[in-house]
């Protein structure tokens, strides 16, 4: 580019850009105490204190004094702020502590100074961690240390973060990997996982409001593909999917919700389940190759996972994805007695088709409308 054009097009943009910033607000004058407390220059700071400066003001960003001193290693303000009995688990936006900030910078001494003065160990930010947690994570073994000793001598907060965290914390994990079932690509390795699963479902029960917004990834569990776990934890995988179906049942709320729910509860129910699956999936070639893979330990080498479920099914059906959902949907309907004559409509439909025996049209039947199968 010629210097001449070069010229052009930066006293263009000048222009352009001019404009948007006269109109642009000033930003707000910071008081003196905040640079004195910044620039550890107690003398000034208590010059501004005699004057009548307030040394518990924040800034835009919620910081206090002896947050914004311990951020920047000042010792001697710090020291200085802790005789000013200021509010030592005092949090900013981001639900940081000055014991956070001393745990992220990996100053000891200002984490010795703020534990001895009564600073919480066990409060948690914004991302769910403590000063215990950033300590550890910023591989500090000696103040790690000091900051576990205090942390076990003094109660959780009181201020219900602490369970929040804790139990929202395996929530938060869980709901990705709700979202990874919407998408089929959620491959639980073991018990481990479903007991975490199991654990969240609670934690959702007990916390409806959390819930609600989980209501369809919690729908597309119940009908969600088996993952590979499951071929050897069965009852785990029907246990969560009936975990989803008394969730939902929490935490969905309102008529049109309910019918929505329902609806899709109905589609399922409507598949038949495996009294419909086996006669259209299972041909007698796939049996066979299934078969022949479960004798010798494994399945034959499909390049899909669906496949390998598939195979499970037709061998299966009652312990895989299509029989679990169907008896959960069922399920659904035991519980909404709203929606419970629909449920037994489509049964009756199934019947009429012969794909549902009378035997099985009876007892199924019988079990939606009193609640129980």
């Amino acid at each position: 580019m010629s210097a001449s054009r070069r010229a052009a097009l930066l006293l263009g943009l000048a222009l352009v850009l001019a404009p948007r910033a006269a109109a642009m607000p000033p930003s707000p004058p910071q008081p003196p105490s905040f640079a004195a407390a910044d620039k550890g220059d107690v003398k000034a700071l208590k010059a501004l204190a005699k004057a009548g400066a307030d040394l518990y003001a924040r800034d835009p960003e919620g910081r206090t004094l002896l947050v914004r001193a311990t951020i920047r290693s000042r010792k001697d303000m710090i020291a200085y702020l802790l005789g000013q009995k200021p509010d030592l688990d005092a949090r900013d936006l981001f639900g940081n502590s000055a014991l956070h900030y001393a745990a992220l910078a990996g100053d000891d001494q200002a984490a010795k100074a703020l534990l001895a003065a009564g600073a919480h160990p066990r409060l948690y930010n914004r991302h769910c961690q403590s000063p215990l947690d950033v300590a550890a994570g910023n591989g500090r073994e000696v103040l790690f240390k000091k900051v576990r000793a205090a942390a076990a001598s003094v109660p959780v907060p009181a201020d219900g973060t602490a369970e929040e965290c804790e139990l929202g914390g395996k929530l938060a994990g869980f709901a990705e990997s709700f979202l990874a079932y919407h998408k089929r690509q959620l491959r639980l390795r073991g018990l481990d996982d479903y007991g975490a699963a199991a654990e969240s479902l609670a934690y959702l029960e007990r916390h409806p409001a959390q819930g609600a917004p989980l209501a369809p990834s919690l729908l597309a569990l119940v009908t969600a593909p088996m993952p590979a776990a499951a071929l050897e934890y069965p009852e785990a995988d029907y246990g969560i999917r009936q975990g989803a179906v008394a969730t939902l049942a929490k935490v969905v709320k309102g008529k049109a919700a309910r019918d929505a729910v329902a609806a899709a509860m109905l589609k399922v129910v409507q598949g038949g389940g495996c009294s419909a699956y086996k006669p259209r999936a299972c041909l007698a070639s796939k049996v066979q190759e299934c078969r022949a893979g479960e004798d010798s330990g494994r399945y034959p080498p499909w390049p899909r996972d669906e496949d390998e479920e598939a195979c499970f099914n037709c061998l299966h059906c009652e312990e895989g994805t299509v029989g679990h959902s169907f008896k959960a949907a069922l399920a659904w309907f035991e519980a909404d007695k709203e929606h419970r004559a629909q449920a037994a409509a489509a049964l009756d439909k199934l019947r009429e088709k012969r794909i549902l025996s009378a035997r099985e049209h009876k007892r199924l039947r019988a079990g939606v409308q009193r609640g129980k199968r």
